[in-house]
């Protein structure tokens, strides 16, 4: 699932109250299409009768004309282009580059944890009693094994759990200090959930400039809901590669 950002007072600019309420859902809706696309704000015609079942519109060509009339919606040789988009959303080159990061921090903690794992000692019987193996070698060696295995087991779990929390606190201080209540909200969310979902949930939420663990714990309800989306390509065509030359040469003439 796509996530926007669009801030509370969207509702109350003039431009947006100028351009009525089929006007305003077709702008989030295009908002939505340009983020789940990373179009970097670019919305080719071929892509306006998707949008338009979005918002609810049989005939968008009012709602449009409105858009362009205020400035939402800026007309481009292959489509519209949302007005400030990348002033207020990431780029597809930055949510990229933050998937990459937080997908290698996730292999890094993972790596650690099994080297940390395999070089934990085993702990010996912690009474250190002096027991004589000539009284029954075959259960003396059966207890004995067991009750290391059983210690070792115990102390990868233990491991696991402690680096699991230690990487999610460390992802979430990317979108804000963990505080003791984040720090049992994310435990929380980590059991029910899994660490894995916590941690591309954070991601997600980093990406779409999350300011609070609830955005997170929405993410999650969301995917538990409706399915957590795969990370597939998801670039609509060319069309993106040339708007993006196009916003260049517009930003560096305006300078």
């Amino acid at each position: 699932m796509a996530y926007a950002i669009n801030e509370y007072n969207f509702w109350s600019n003039p431009k947006v109250r100028e351009a009525g309420k089929d006007a305003a859902l077709m702008y989030l809706a295009g908002n939505s299409y340009c983020n789940e696309f990373m179009t970097d704000g670019l919305i080719v015609s071929t892509a306006i009768p998707v949008i338009a079942n979005l918002a609810f519109q049989a005939n968008p060509n009012k709602a449009i004309k409105a858009l362009l009339d205020n400035r939402l919606w800026i007309k481009v040789t292959n489509g519209y282009q949302v007005h400030d988009y990348l002033k207020y959303n990431k780029s597809k080159a930055e949510i990229e580059d933050l998937k990459k990061r937080c997908s290698a921090a996730g292999k890094a903690s993972a790596k650690a944890r099994v080297e940390q794992d395999v070089e934990q000692p085993v702990e010996q019987d912690v009474e250190h009693r002096h027991v004589d193996k000539t009284l029954n070698p075959i259960s003396y060696t059966n207890s004995n094994t067991n009750y290391k295995e059983k210690e070792s087991i115990n102390s990868s779990s233990s491991i696991a759990e402690k680096g699991d929390d230690d990487d999610l606190f460390r992802a979430f201080e990317t979108i804000a200090a963990v505080t003791p209540e984040v720090r049992k909200a994310i435990n929380q969310a980590a059991d029910s959930y899994g660490a894995a979902w916590v941690r591309d949930a954070i991601a997600e939420g980093v990406v779409h400039g999350a300011k609070s663990f609830a955005y997170v714990n929405r993410i999650l309800a969301s995917w538990k809901a409706n399915g957590k989306p795969s990370n597939g390509n998801k670039q609509p065509g060319a069309d993106v590669e040339r708007f993006r030359e196009l916003y260049r040469k517009q930003k560096q003439g305006a300078k």
